[in-house]
């Protein structure tokens, strides 16, 4: 352990340092390099904040967290604007196109039921020739028997 006379020198010393800082300008200059530190200056200045300061800092960063997230939002809804005037055009391409092809079959099955009913007119008028050829064939072999008949009775 130390004497009392260290201690005495020590206190002295000290003593003397603090008030030699004070009255020499180069020691002020040292200090005040310090004070410029933004460390230094920081924690000073969150100790000699009153509780009326440190709320209206934490409303000011409140406010500003709100003015962000605003437009942060903002972009989203701009965004999603945008993606509902891109909605809105695919979905009237599509209608317009579903629309078109409508049409489309619409003439495509008109066409095909005219020509089933060409079909069928020309497969009834096929049958009614069959049947005349039939008709006319079981004539003509009437007429061809009569004929025959009435050569063998005169000849």
């Amino acid at each position: 352990m130390k004497s009392v006379k260290d201690k005495l020198i020590i206190t002295a010393a000290v003593g003397f340092t603090a008030a030699s800082t004070m009255v020499n300008p180069h020691f002020t200059n040292v200090l005040a390099d310090e004070v410029k530190d933004p460390a230094f200056v920081k924690e000073d200045v969150s100790k000699n904040k009153t509780e009326k300061e440190k709320l209206e800092d934490s409303v000011k960063d409140a406010k500003s967290n709100l003015d962000e997230k605003k437009a942060e939002v903002e972009a989203k809804k701009e965004a999603v604007d945008a993606s509902k005037e891109i909605v809105d055009d695919l979905t009237e391409q599509k209608a317009n196109q579903q629309a078109a092809l409508d049409s489309k079959l619409n003439y495509e099955e008109e066409l095909y039921n005219n020509l089933a009913q060409k079909i069928n007119d020309l497969n009834k008028e096929i049958a009614n020739k069959q049947a005349e050829l039939k008709e006319q064939e079981a004539k003509h072999e009437a007429t061809k028997k009569t004929l025959d008949n009435a050569k063998h009775d005169f000849g």
